[in-house]
């Protein structure tokens, strides 16, 4: 349903471990993303977001949830997601964000407290 939310666990490339992923949160898939406008990741221990999941959710994502986890980066495809407005990021270990979040151009909100930023990409003001 359009403007759904949805609670997910990013996980694995590997078929296998994106199966347990999912089950364990009660998902058979990864289908319902393109249609979801929020997208809630927040305080799953995550270390990584797969690039699959930012692909799917390029065109549907408005809000993007991904504090309290455990994130050092994020995918580079990150500029993919042209619908974004809102993306937190607060409290995960980040130490760079890649250029493509400066080529977010609908981002209006970015919460990137409780990181170990030193710098920000030139787009954003670094």
């Amino acid at each position: 349903e359009p403007g759904a939310e949805i609670v997910v666990v990013a996980c694995t490339e590997p078929p296998e471990v994106e199966s347990a992923f999912l089950e364990s949160v009660g998902l058979d898939c990864f289908e319902a993303i393109p249609r979801c406008e929020v997208l809630n990741l927040s305080g799953r221990g995550l270390r990584h977001v797969p690039e699959r999941l930012i692909l799917l959710a390029s065109s549907s994502a408005r809000r993007l949830h991904l504090q309290h986890n455990q994130l050092s980066t994020l995918p580079p495809g990150i500029h993919r997601l042209g619908a974004l407005q809102m993306l937190d990021l607060q409290r995960n270990r980040l130490i760079a964000l890649p250029e493509g979040v400066g080529r977010l151009s609908s981002l209006e909100v970015l919460h990137l407290q409780h990181n170990q930023l030193t710098s920000l990409p030139d787009a954003i003001g670094g």
